[in-house]
């Protein structure tokens, strides 16, 4: 029994796949349909409680990520760095872990500033901070 692949850089066409618009157009509007639900959920929330779910949000996406290229990040450190950098309260102590800081300043980098172009300079500034030594761990 073949194992279903759960990211999409493990299928074997990647990236140059292609896909069958028919069988996923019902699939993909029916997400479109659930994301504004969402939407409108999240908007009948209060501010704080928005602002809570995106603060998880934001952690669980950079864990996740993380643990894609096989690292596993502590979620209380991940947590701590997010709401140090966005100056945010935070009710556990925080923990200061320099490697996690800056997985968490380039990923909020990315996410909240999506329409800045990806230049050499913004790229090598991720580099810089993820690599200061200059060791890419090859």
């Amino acid at each position: 029994m073949q194992r279903l692949k759960m990211y999409i850089y493990e299928q074997k066409d990647w990236p140059a796949f292609t896909w069958d618009l028919e069988k996923i157009f019902p699939h993909f509007s029916e997400a479109v349909y659930l994301h504004g639900n969402l939407i409108g959920m999240m908007e009948n929330l209060s501010l704080d409680a928005q602002e809570e779910s995106d603060f998880l949000i934001q952690a669980n996406s950079i864990i996740s990520s993380s643990a894609i290229e096989g690292e596993v990040l502590d979620p209380l450190k991940v947590r701590s760095s997010i709401a140090r950098q966005r100056s945010l309260p935070y009710v556990e102590n925080p923990v200061i872990d320099h490697h996690i800081d800056s997985v968490v300043a380039m990923s909020l980098d990315a996410t909240q500033h999506p329409s800045q172009p990806l230049t050499l300079e913004r790229l090598f500034s991720w580099h810089r901070a993820l690599f200061p030594a200059g060791y890419s761990g090859l």
